[in-house]
């Protein structure tokens, strides 16, 4: 059974909470569960027993990570984890002969008999809500959530601009930095990208994208049909990295997230290593991407007087471009994504056209998957 038919049969949530949710699912990102939990539709215990009842395996609760054996933990080391989605928790049976695991989805066999040659141990799932396992994941060995599972920062200040911390016992997430505060941005460790990106976006079994760069309309027919946010959104980078005679210097597609402008694809070009996902930009402070956001315009051409954010963006994607165009994307009349490509030459009047229809093209497409979400 469905995990939100599952919900609403035991009164957990509404069908009109899980449509929500879907909706939201489909531009944020995240599975089911994690965005019911984010619109307080329900809390972490109870999407962890209904997990539990969806895969007749025992959840795994809050209190079952207050005494992990951080010694057992290193054994399976931070690749590994990060791979299989696995946290161990500690011994337990007669004479510690099982070990529980944490896991966001059920273990395939191979991967199963692998953990029990690690621990020498009979191994206990136990089903962990999607956002529980990343903290953990990152608590226990360090690997950085991506800003899709961390918070926007709306804590209040003091007088002396300082944060007031919340009281114990709240949402325990991180929170997102974005380019207007004092730290200098920085990649997430290979690792970290790589392990967060497999469990916040399965893979889909998807066909490799195999395009015809020259045929743009076949190209955004396939944004337009993509049949999920991942596999539009993998279009619409390839595109912008390999087409438009690869003049972009670096491209992203942004989603709207509070006030907040969340990377969520793109390139840097000449720089693979480089996390977009890591990016967040203010719309409440001044940059480049505000008065867009505003307005819903497009723009192309140079900032009269660049912001520090923009510098602090150009600065991470290498030298200062020549041009840049930005193109918001609404979805129902609201606005949810942003497109920006930046160039270090003149962006050609037939590209600008071109980036008009895929921002319809892909607004086309998250209002039909937010739709068929529905029915």
């Amino acid at each position: 059974m469905r995990l939100g038919e599952l919900l609403v049969g035991t009164g957990d949530v509404t069908p009109e909470q899980v449509q929500k949710a879907l909706s939201r699912q489909i531009i944020h990102g995240g599975r089911l569960g994690s965005n019911l939990v984010e619109l307080d539709c329900l809390s972490m215990e109870q999407l962890a027993h209904g997990l539990g009842r969806q895969h007749q395996i025992s959840p795994a609760l809050e209190a079952h990570y207050d005494q992990i054996d951080r010694t057992l933990a290193a054994q399976l080391g931070p690749e590994l984890a990060a791979s299989w989605h696995a946290v161990p928790l500690g011994r337990t049976g007669p004479g510690g002969a099982h070990v529980a695991i944490a896991t966001s989805d059920p273990f395939i066999p191979d991967v199963l008999a692998e953990l029990q040659a690690i621990f020498d141990a009979e191994i206990v799932q136990a089903i962990a809500p999607e956002m529980r396992l990343l903290y953990w994941l990152e608590q226990v060995y360090g690997i950085e959530r991506v800003n899709r599972f961390k918070r926007i920062d709306h804590r209040a200040k003091s007088e002396d601009g300082e944060f007031i911390e919340e009281e114990e016992g709240s949402e325990r997430r991180g929170y997102v930095h974005t380019l207007s505060e004092s730290e200098e941005i920085s990649d997430p460790s290979a690792l970290a990208r790589i392990a967060v990106k497999r469990i916040a976006v399965p893979l889909s079994g998807e066909s490799a994208i195999r395009i015809n760069l020259n045929d743009p309309e076949t190209l955004m027919r396939a944004v337009r049909q993509a049949n999920s946010r991942s596999r539009m959104s993998d279009l619409v980078s390839y595109q912008l990295e390999n087409g438009f005679d690869e003049v972009f210097s670096a491209a992203m597609l942004l989603v709207v997230r509070e006030d907040v402008l969340i990377g969520w694809k793109g390139f840097v070009r000449n720089a693979p290593d480089k996390a977009i996902d890591a990016l967040a930009i203010p719309l409440d402070a001044p940059s480049m991407l505000q008065a867009p956001c505003v307005s819903n315009d497009s723009f192309f051409g140079f900032p009269e007087a660049p912001a520090s954010i923009d510098q602090r963006l150009w600065h991470y994607f290498g030298p200062p471009p020549r041009e840049i165009a930005i193109l918001p994307v609404e979805v129902d009349g609201k606005l949810t994504c942003m497109l920006y490509v930046q160039s270090n030459g003149p962006i050609p009047a037939e590209h600008a056209g071109t980036l008009g229809e895929l921002a319809r093209s892909v607004s086309a497409c998250l209002t039909r998957l937010i739709r068929n979400a529905g029915r």
